[in-house]
């Protein structure tokens, strides 16, 4: 059973008074409800990705601010992509003049972005771009509590419905999570968290999804913000190298496998059966989103690649907020 369905299931059980699949009172949210279980079971085996914009560039990740813009870097500056029309620069702030491995939208507006130590003498951060594009430290790697190794590469973060953020560092193979205040939780150290490269909050289940190297593992979160028992593997591809994931309304995860040694680009569908590989691209790619906001497909996954390249696959669900 999908974790979305099983999330339906639940409510139901507890007694919310309302039969959400099929009330008829025509409210919007059952409408789409209704719509998402009814694609649930004929979503596409294959889809051939379509290639909307090349004006970003050296950008590992994207994000949606809701207001109609992709947001990617472009070089040492933040862009503003909308689906029509010309770019603009979101911030040029010189914080933002080097390489950034996440970006995500926080719920206040904010947009966190994550930067290796990349030199000697340089400090592993992350940033929150505000939305004059002013930038501030959200938590640096000399902020990390003694019993941690403070973090060195933040591959990827994933922002939970609280203010705080999940982070991934490839460098250290840990993920930890940081509070609106700033304390620090450990979630994973160690071999089930090497070369963590992607990760996706599931608000439904409360549990953080990641990859780490050939596989995908899922760890779920207690009530006190730790880690209630060792991470799950959901999938592990043989020989792929997993990225970028996020999550629908059906209960899938989507991966990006990206490996330049085996020329090998490709988005997988991880879900109740065997991964599928529904999309191959011609360039390597790193991040994924689905689509948000006026004039972006909400049923798509926008897809990054370092060189430039934002490729839009239609995979036919919304993913899960």
């Amino acid at each position: 059973m999908s974790n979305f369905i099983a999330w339906l299931a639940a409510v139901a059980v507890a007694g919310c008074g309302t039969d959400l699949v099929s009330d008829p009172s025509g409210d919007p949210m059952t409408a789409a409800i209704e719509q998402d279980l009814a694609t649930c079971s004929h979503l596409p085996s294959h889809v051939t990705p379509r290639l909307v914009s090349e004006v970003t560039y050296l950008s590992e990740e994207l994000a949606f601010d809701g207001a109609g813009s992709l947001v990617a870097k472009k070089g040492e500056f933040l862009l503003r992509v909308p689906p029509n029309g010309p770019t603009s620069y979101f911030s040029k702030d010189p914080v933002l003049a080097t390489l950034s491995l996440g970006l995500r939208y926080l719920p206040d507006g904010d947009l966190a972005v994550t930067q290796p130590a990349v030199e000697d003498g340089l400090v592993a951060r992350i940033v929150r771009v505000h939305a004059d594009g002013t930038t501030a430290d959200y938590v640096t790697a000399a902020d990390m509590p003694p019993e941690l190794p403070p973090f060195i590469i933040p591959n990827t973060i994933a922002p939970d419905d609280t203010g705080g953020l999940y982070v991934g560092d490839f460098a250290t193979s840990q993920v930890f999570h940081v509070a609106p205040d700033r304390s620090v939780i450990s979630i994973v150290v160690g071999d089930a968290a090497a070369s963590v490269a992607g990760s996706a909050w599931d608000t439904t289940q409360h549990a953080l999804y990641y990859t780490s190297t050939s596989t995908l593992r899922r760890v779920q979160i207690g009530s006190d913000g730790h880690a209630a028992g060792a991470p799950a593997i959901v999938a592990d591809i043989p020989n792929a190298r997993l990225d970028g994931v996020v999550l629908d309304r059906c209960g899938n995860a989507y991966a990006i496998d990206s490996s330049p040694a085996t020329n090998h680009f490709a988005l997988w569908r991880i879900g109740a059966g065997a991964p599928v590989q529904i999309a191959s691209f011609d360039d390597i790619v790193s991040g994924a989103q689905f689509g948000a906001g006026a004039g972006w497909d909400d049923q798509s996954i926008y897809v990054s690649s370092v060189a430039g390249k934002i490729y839009r696959v239609k995979v036919g669900v919304r993913g899960l907020r």
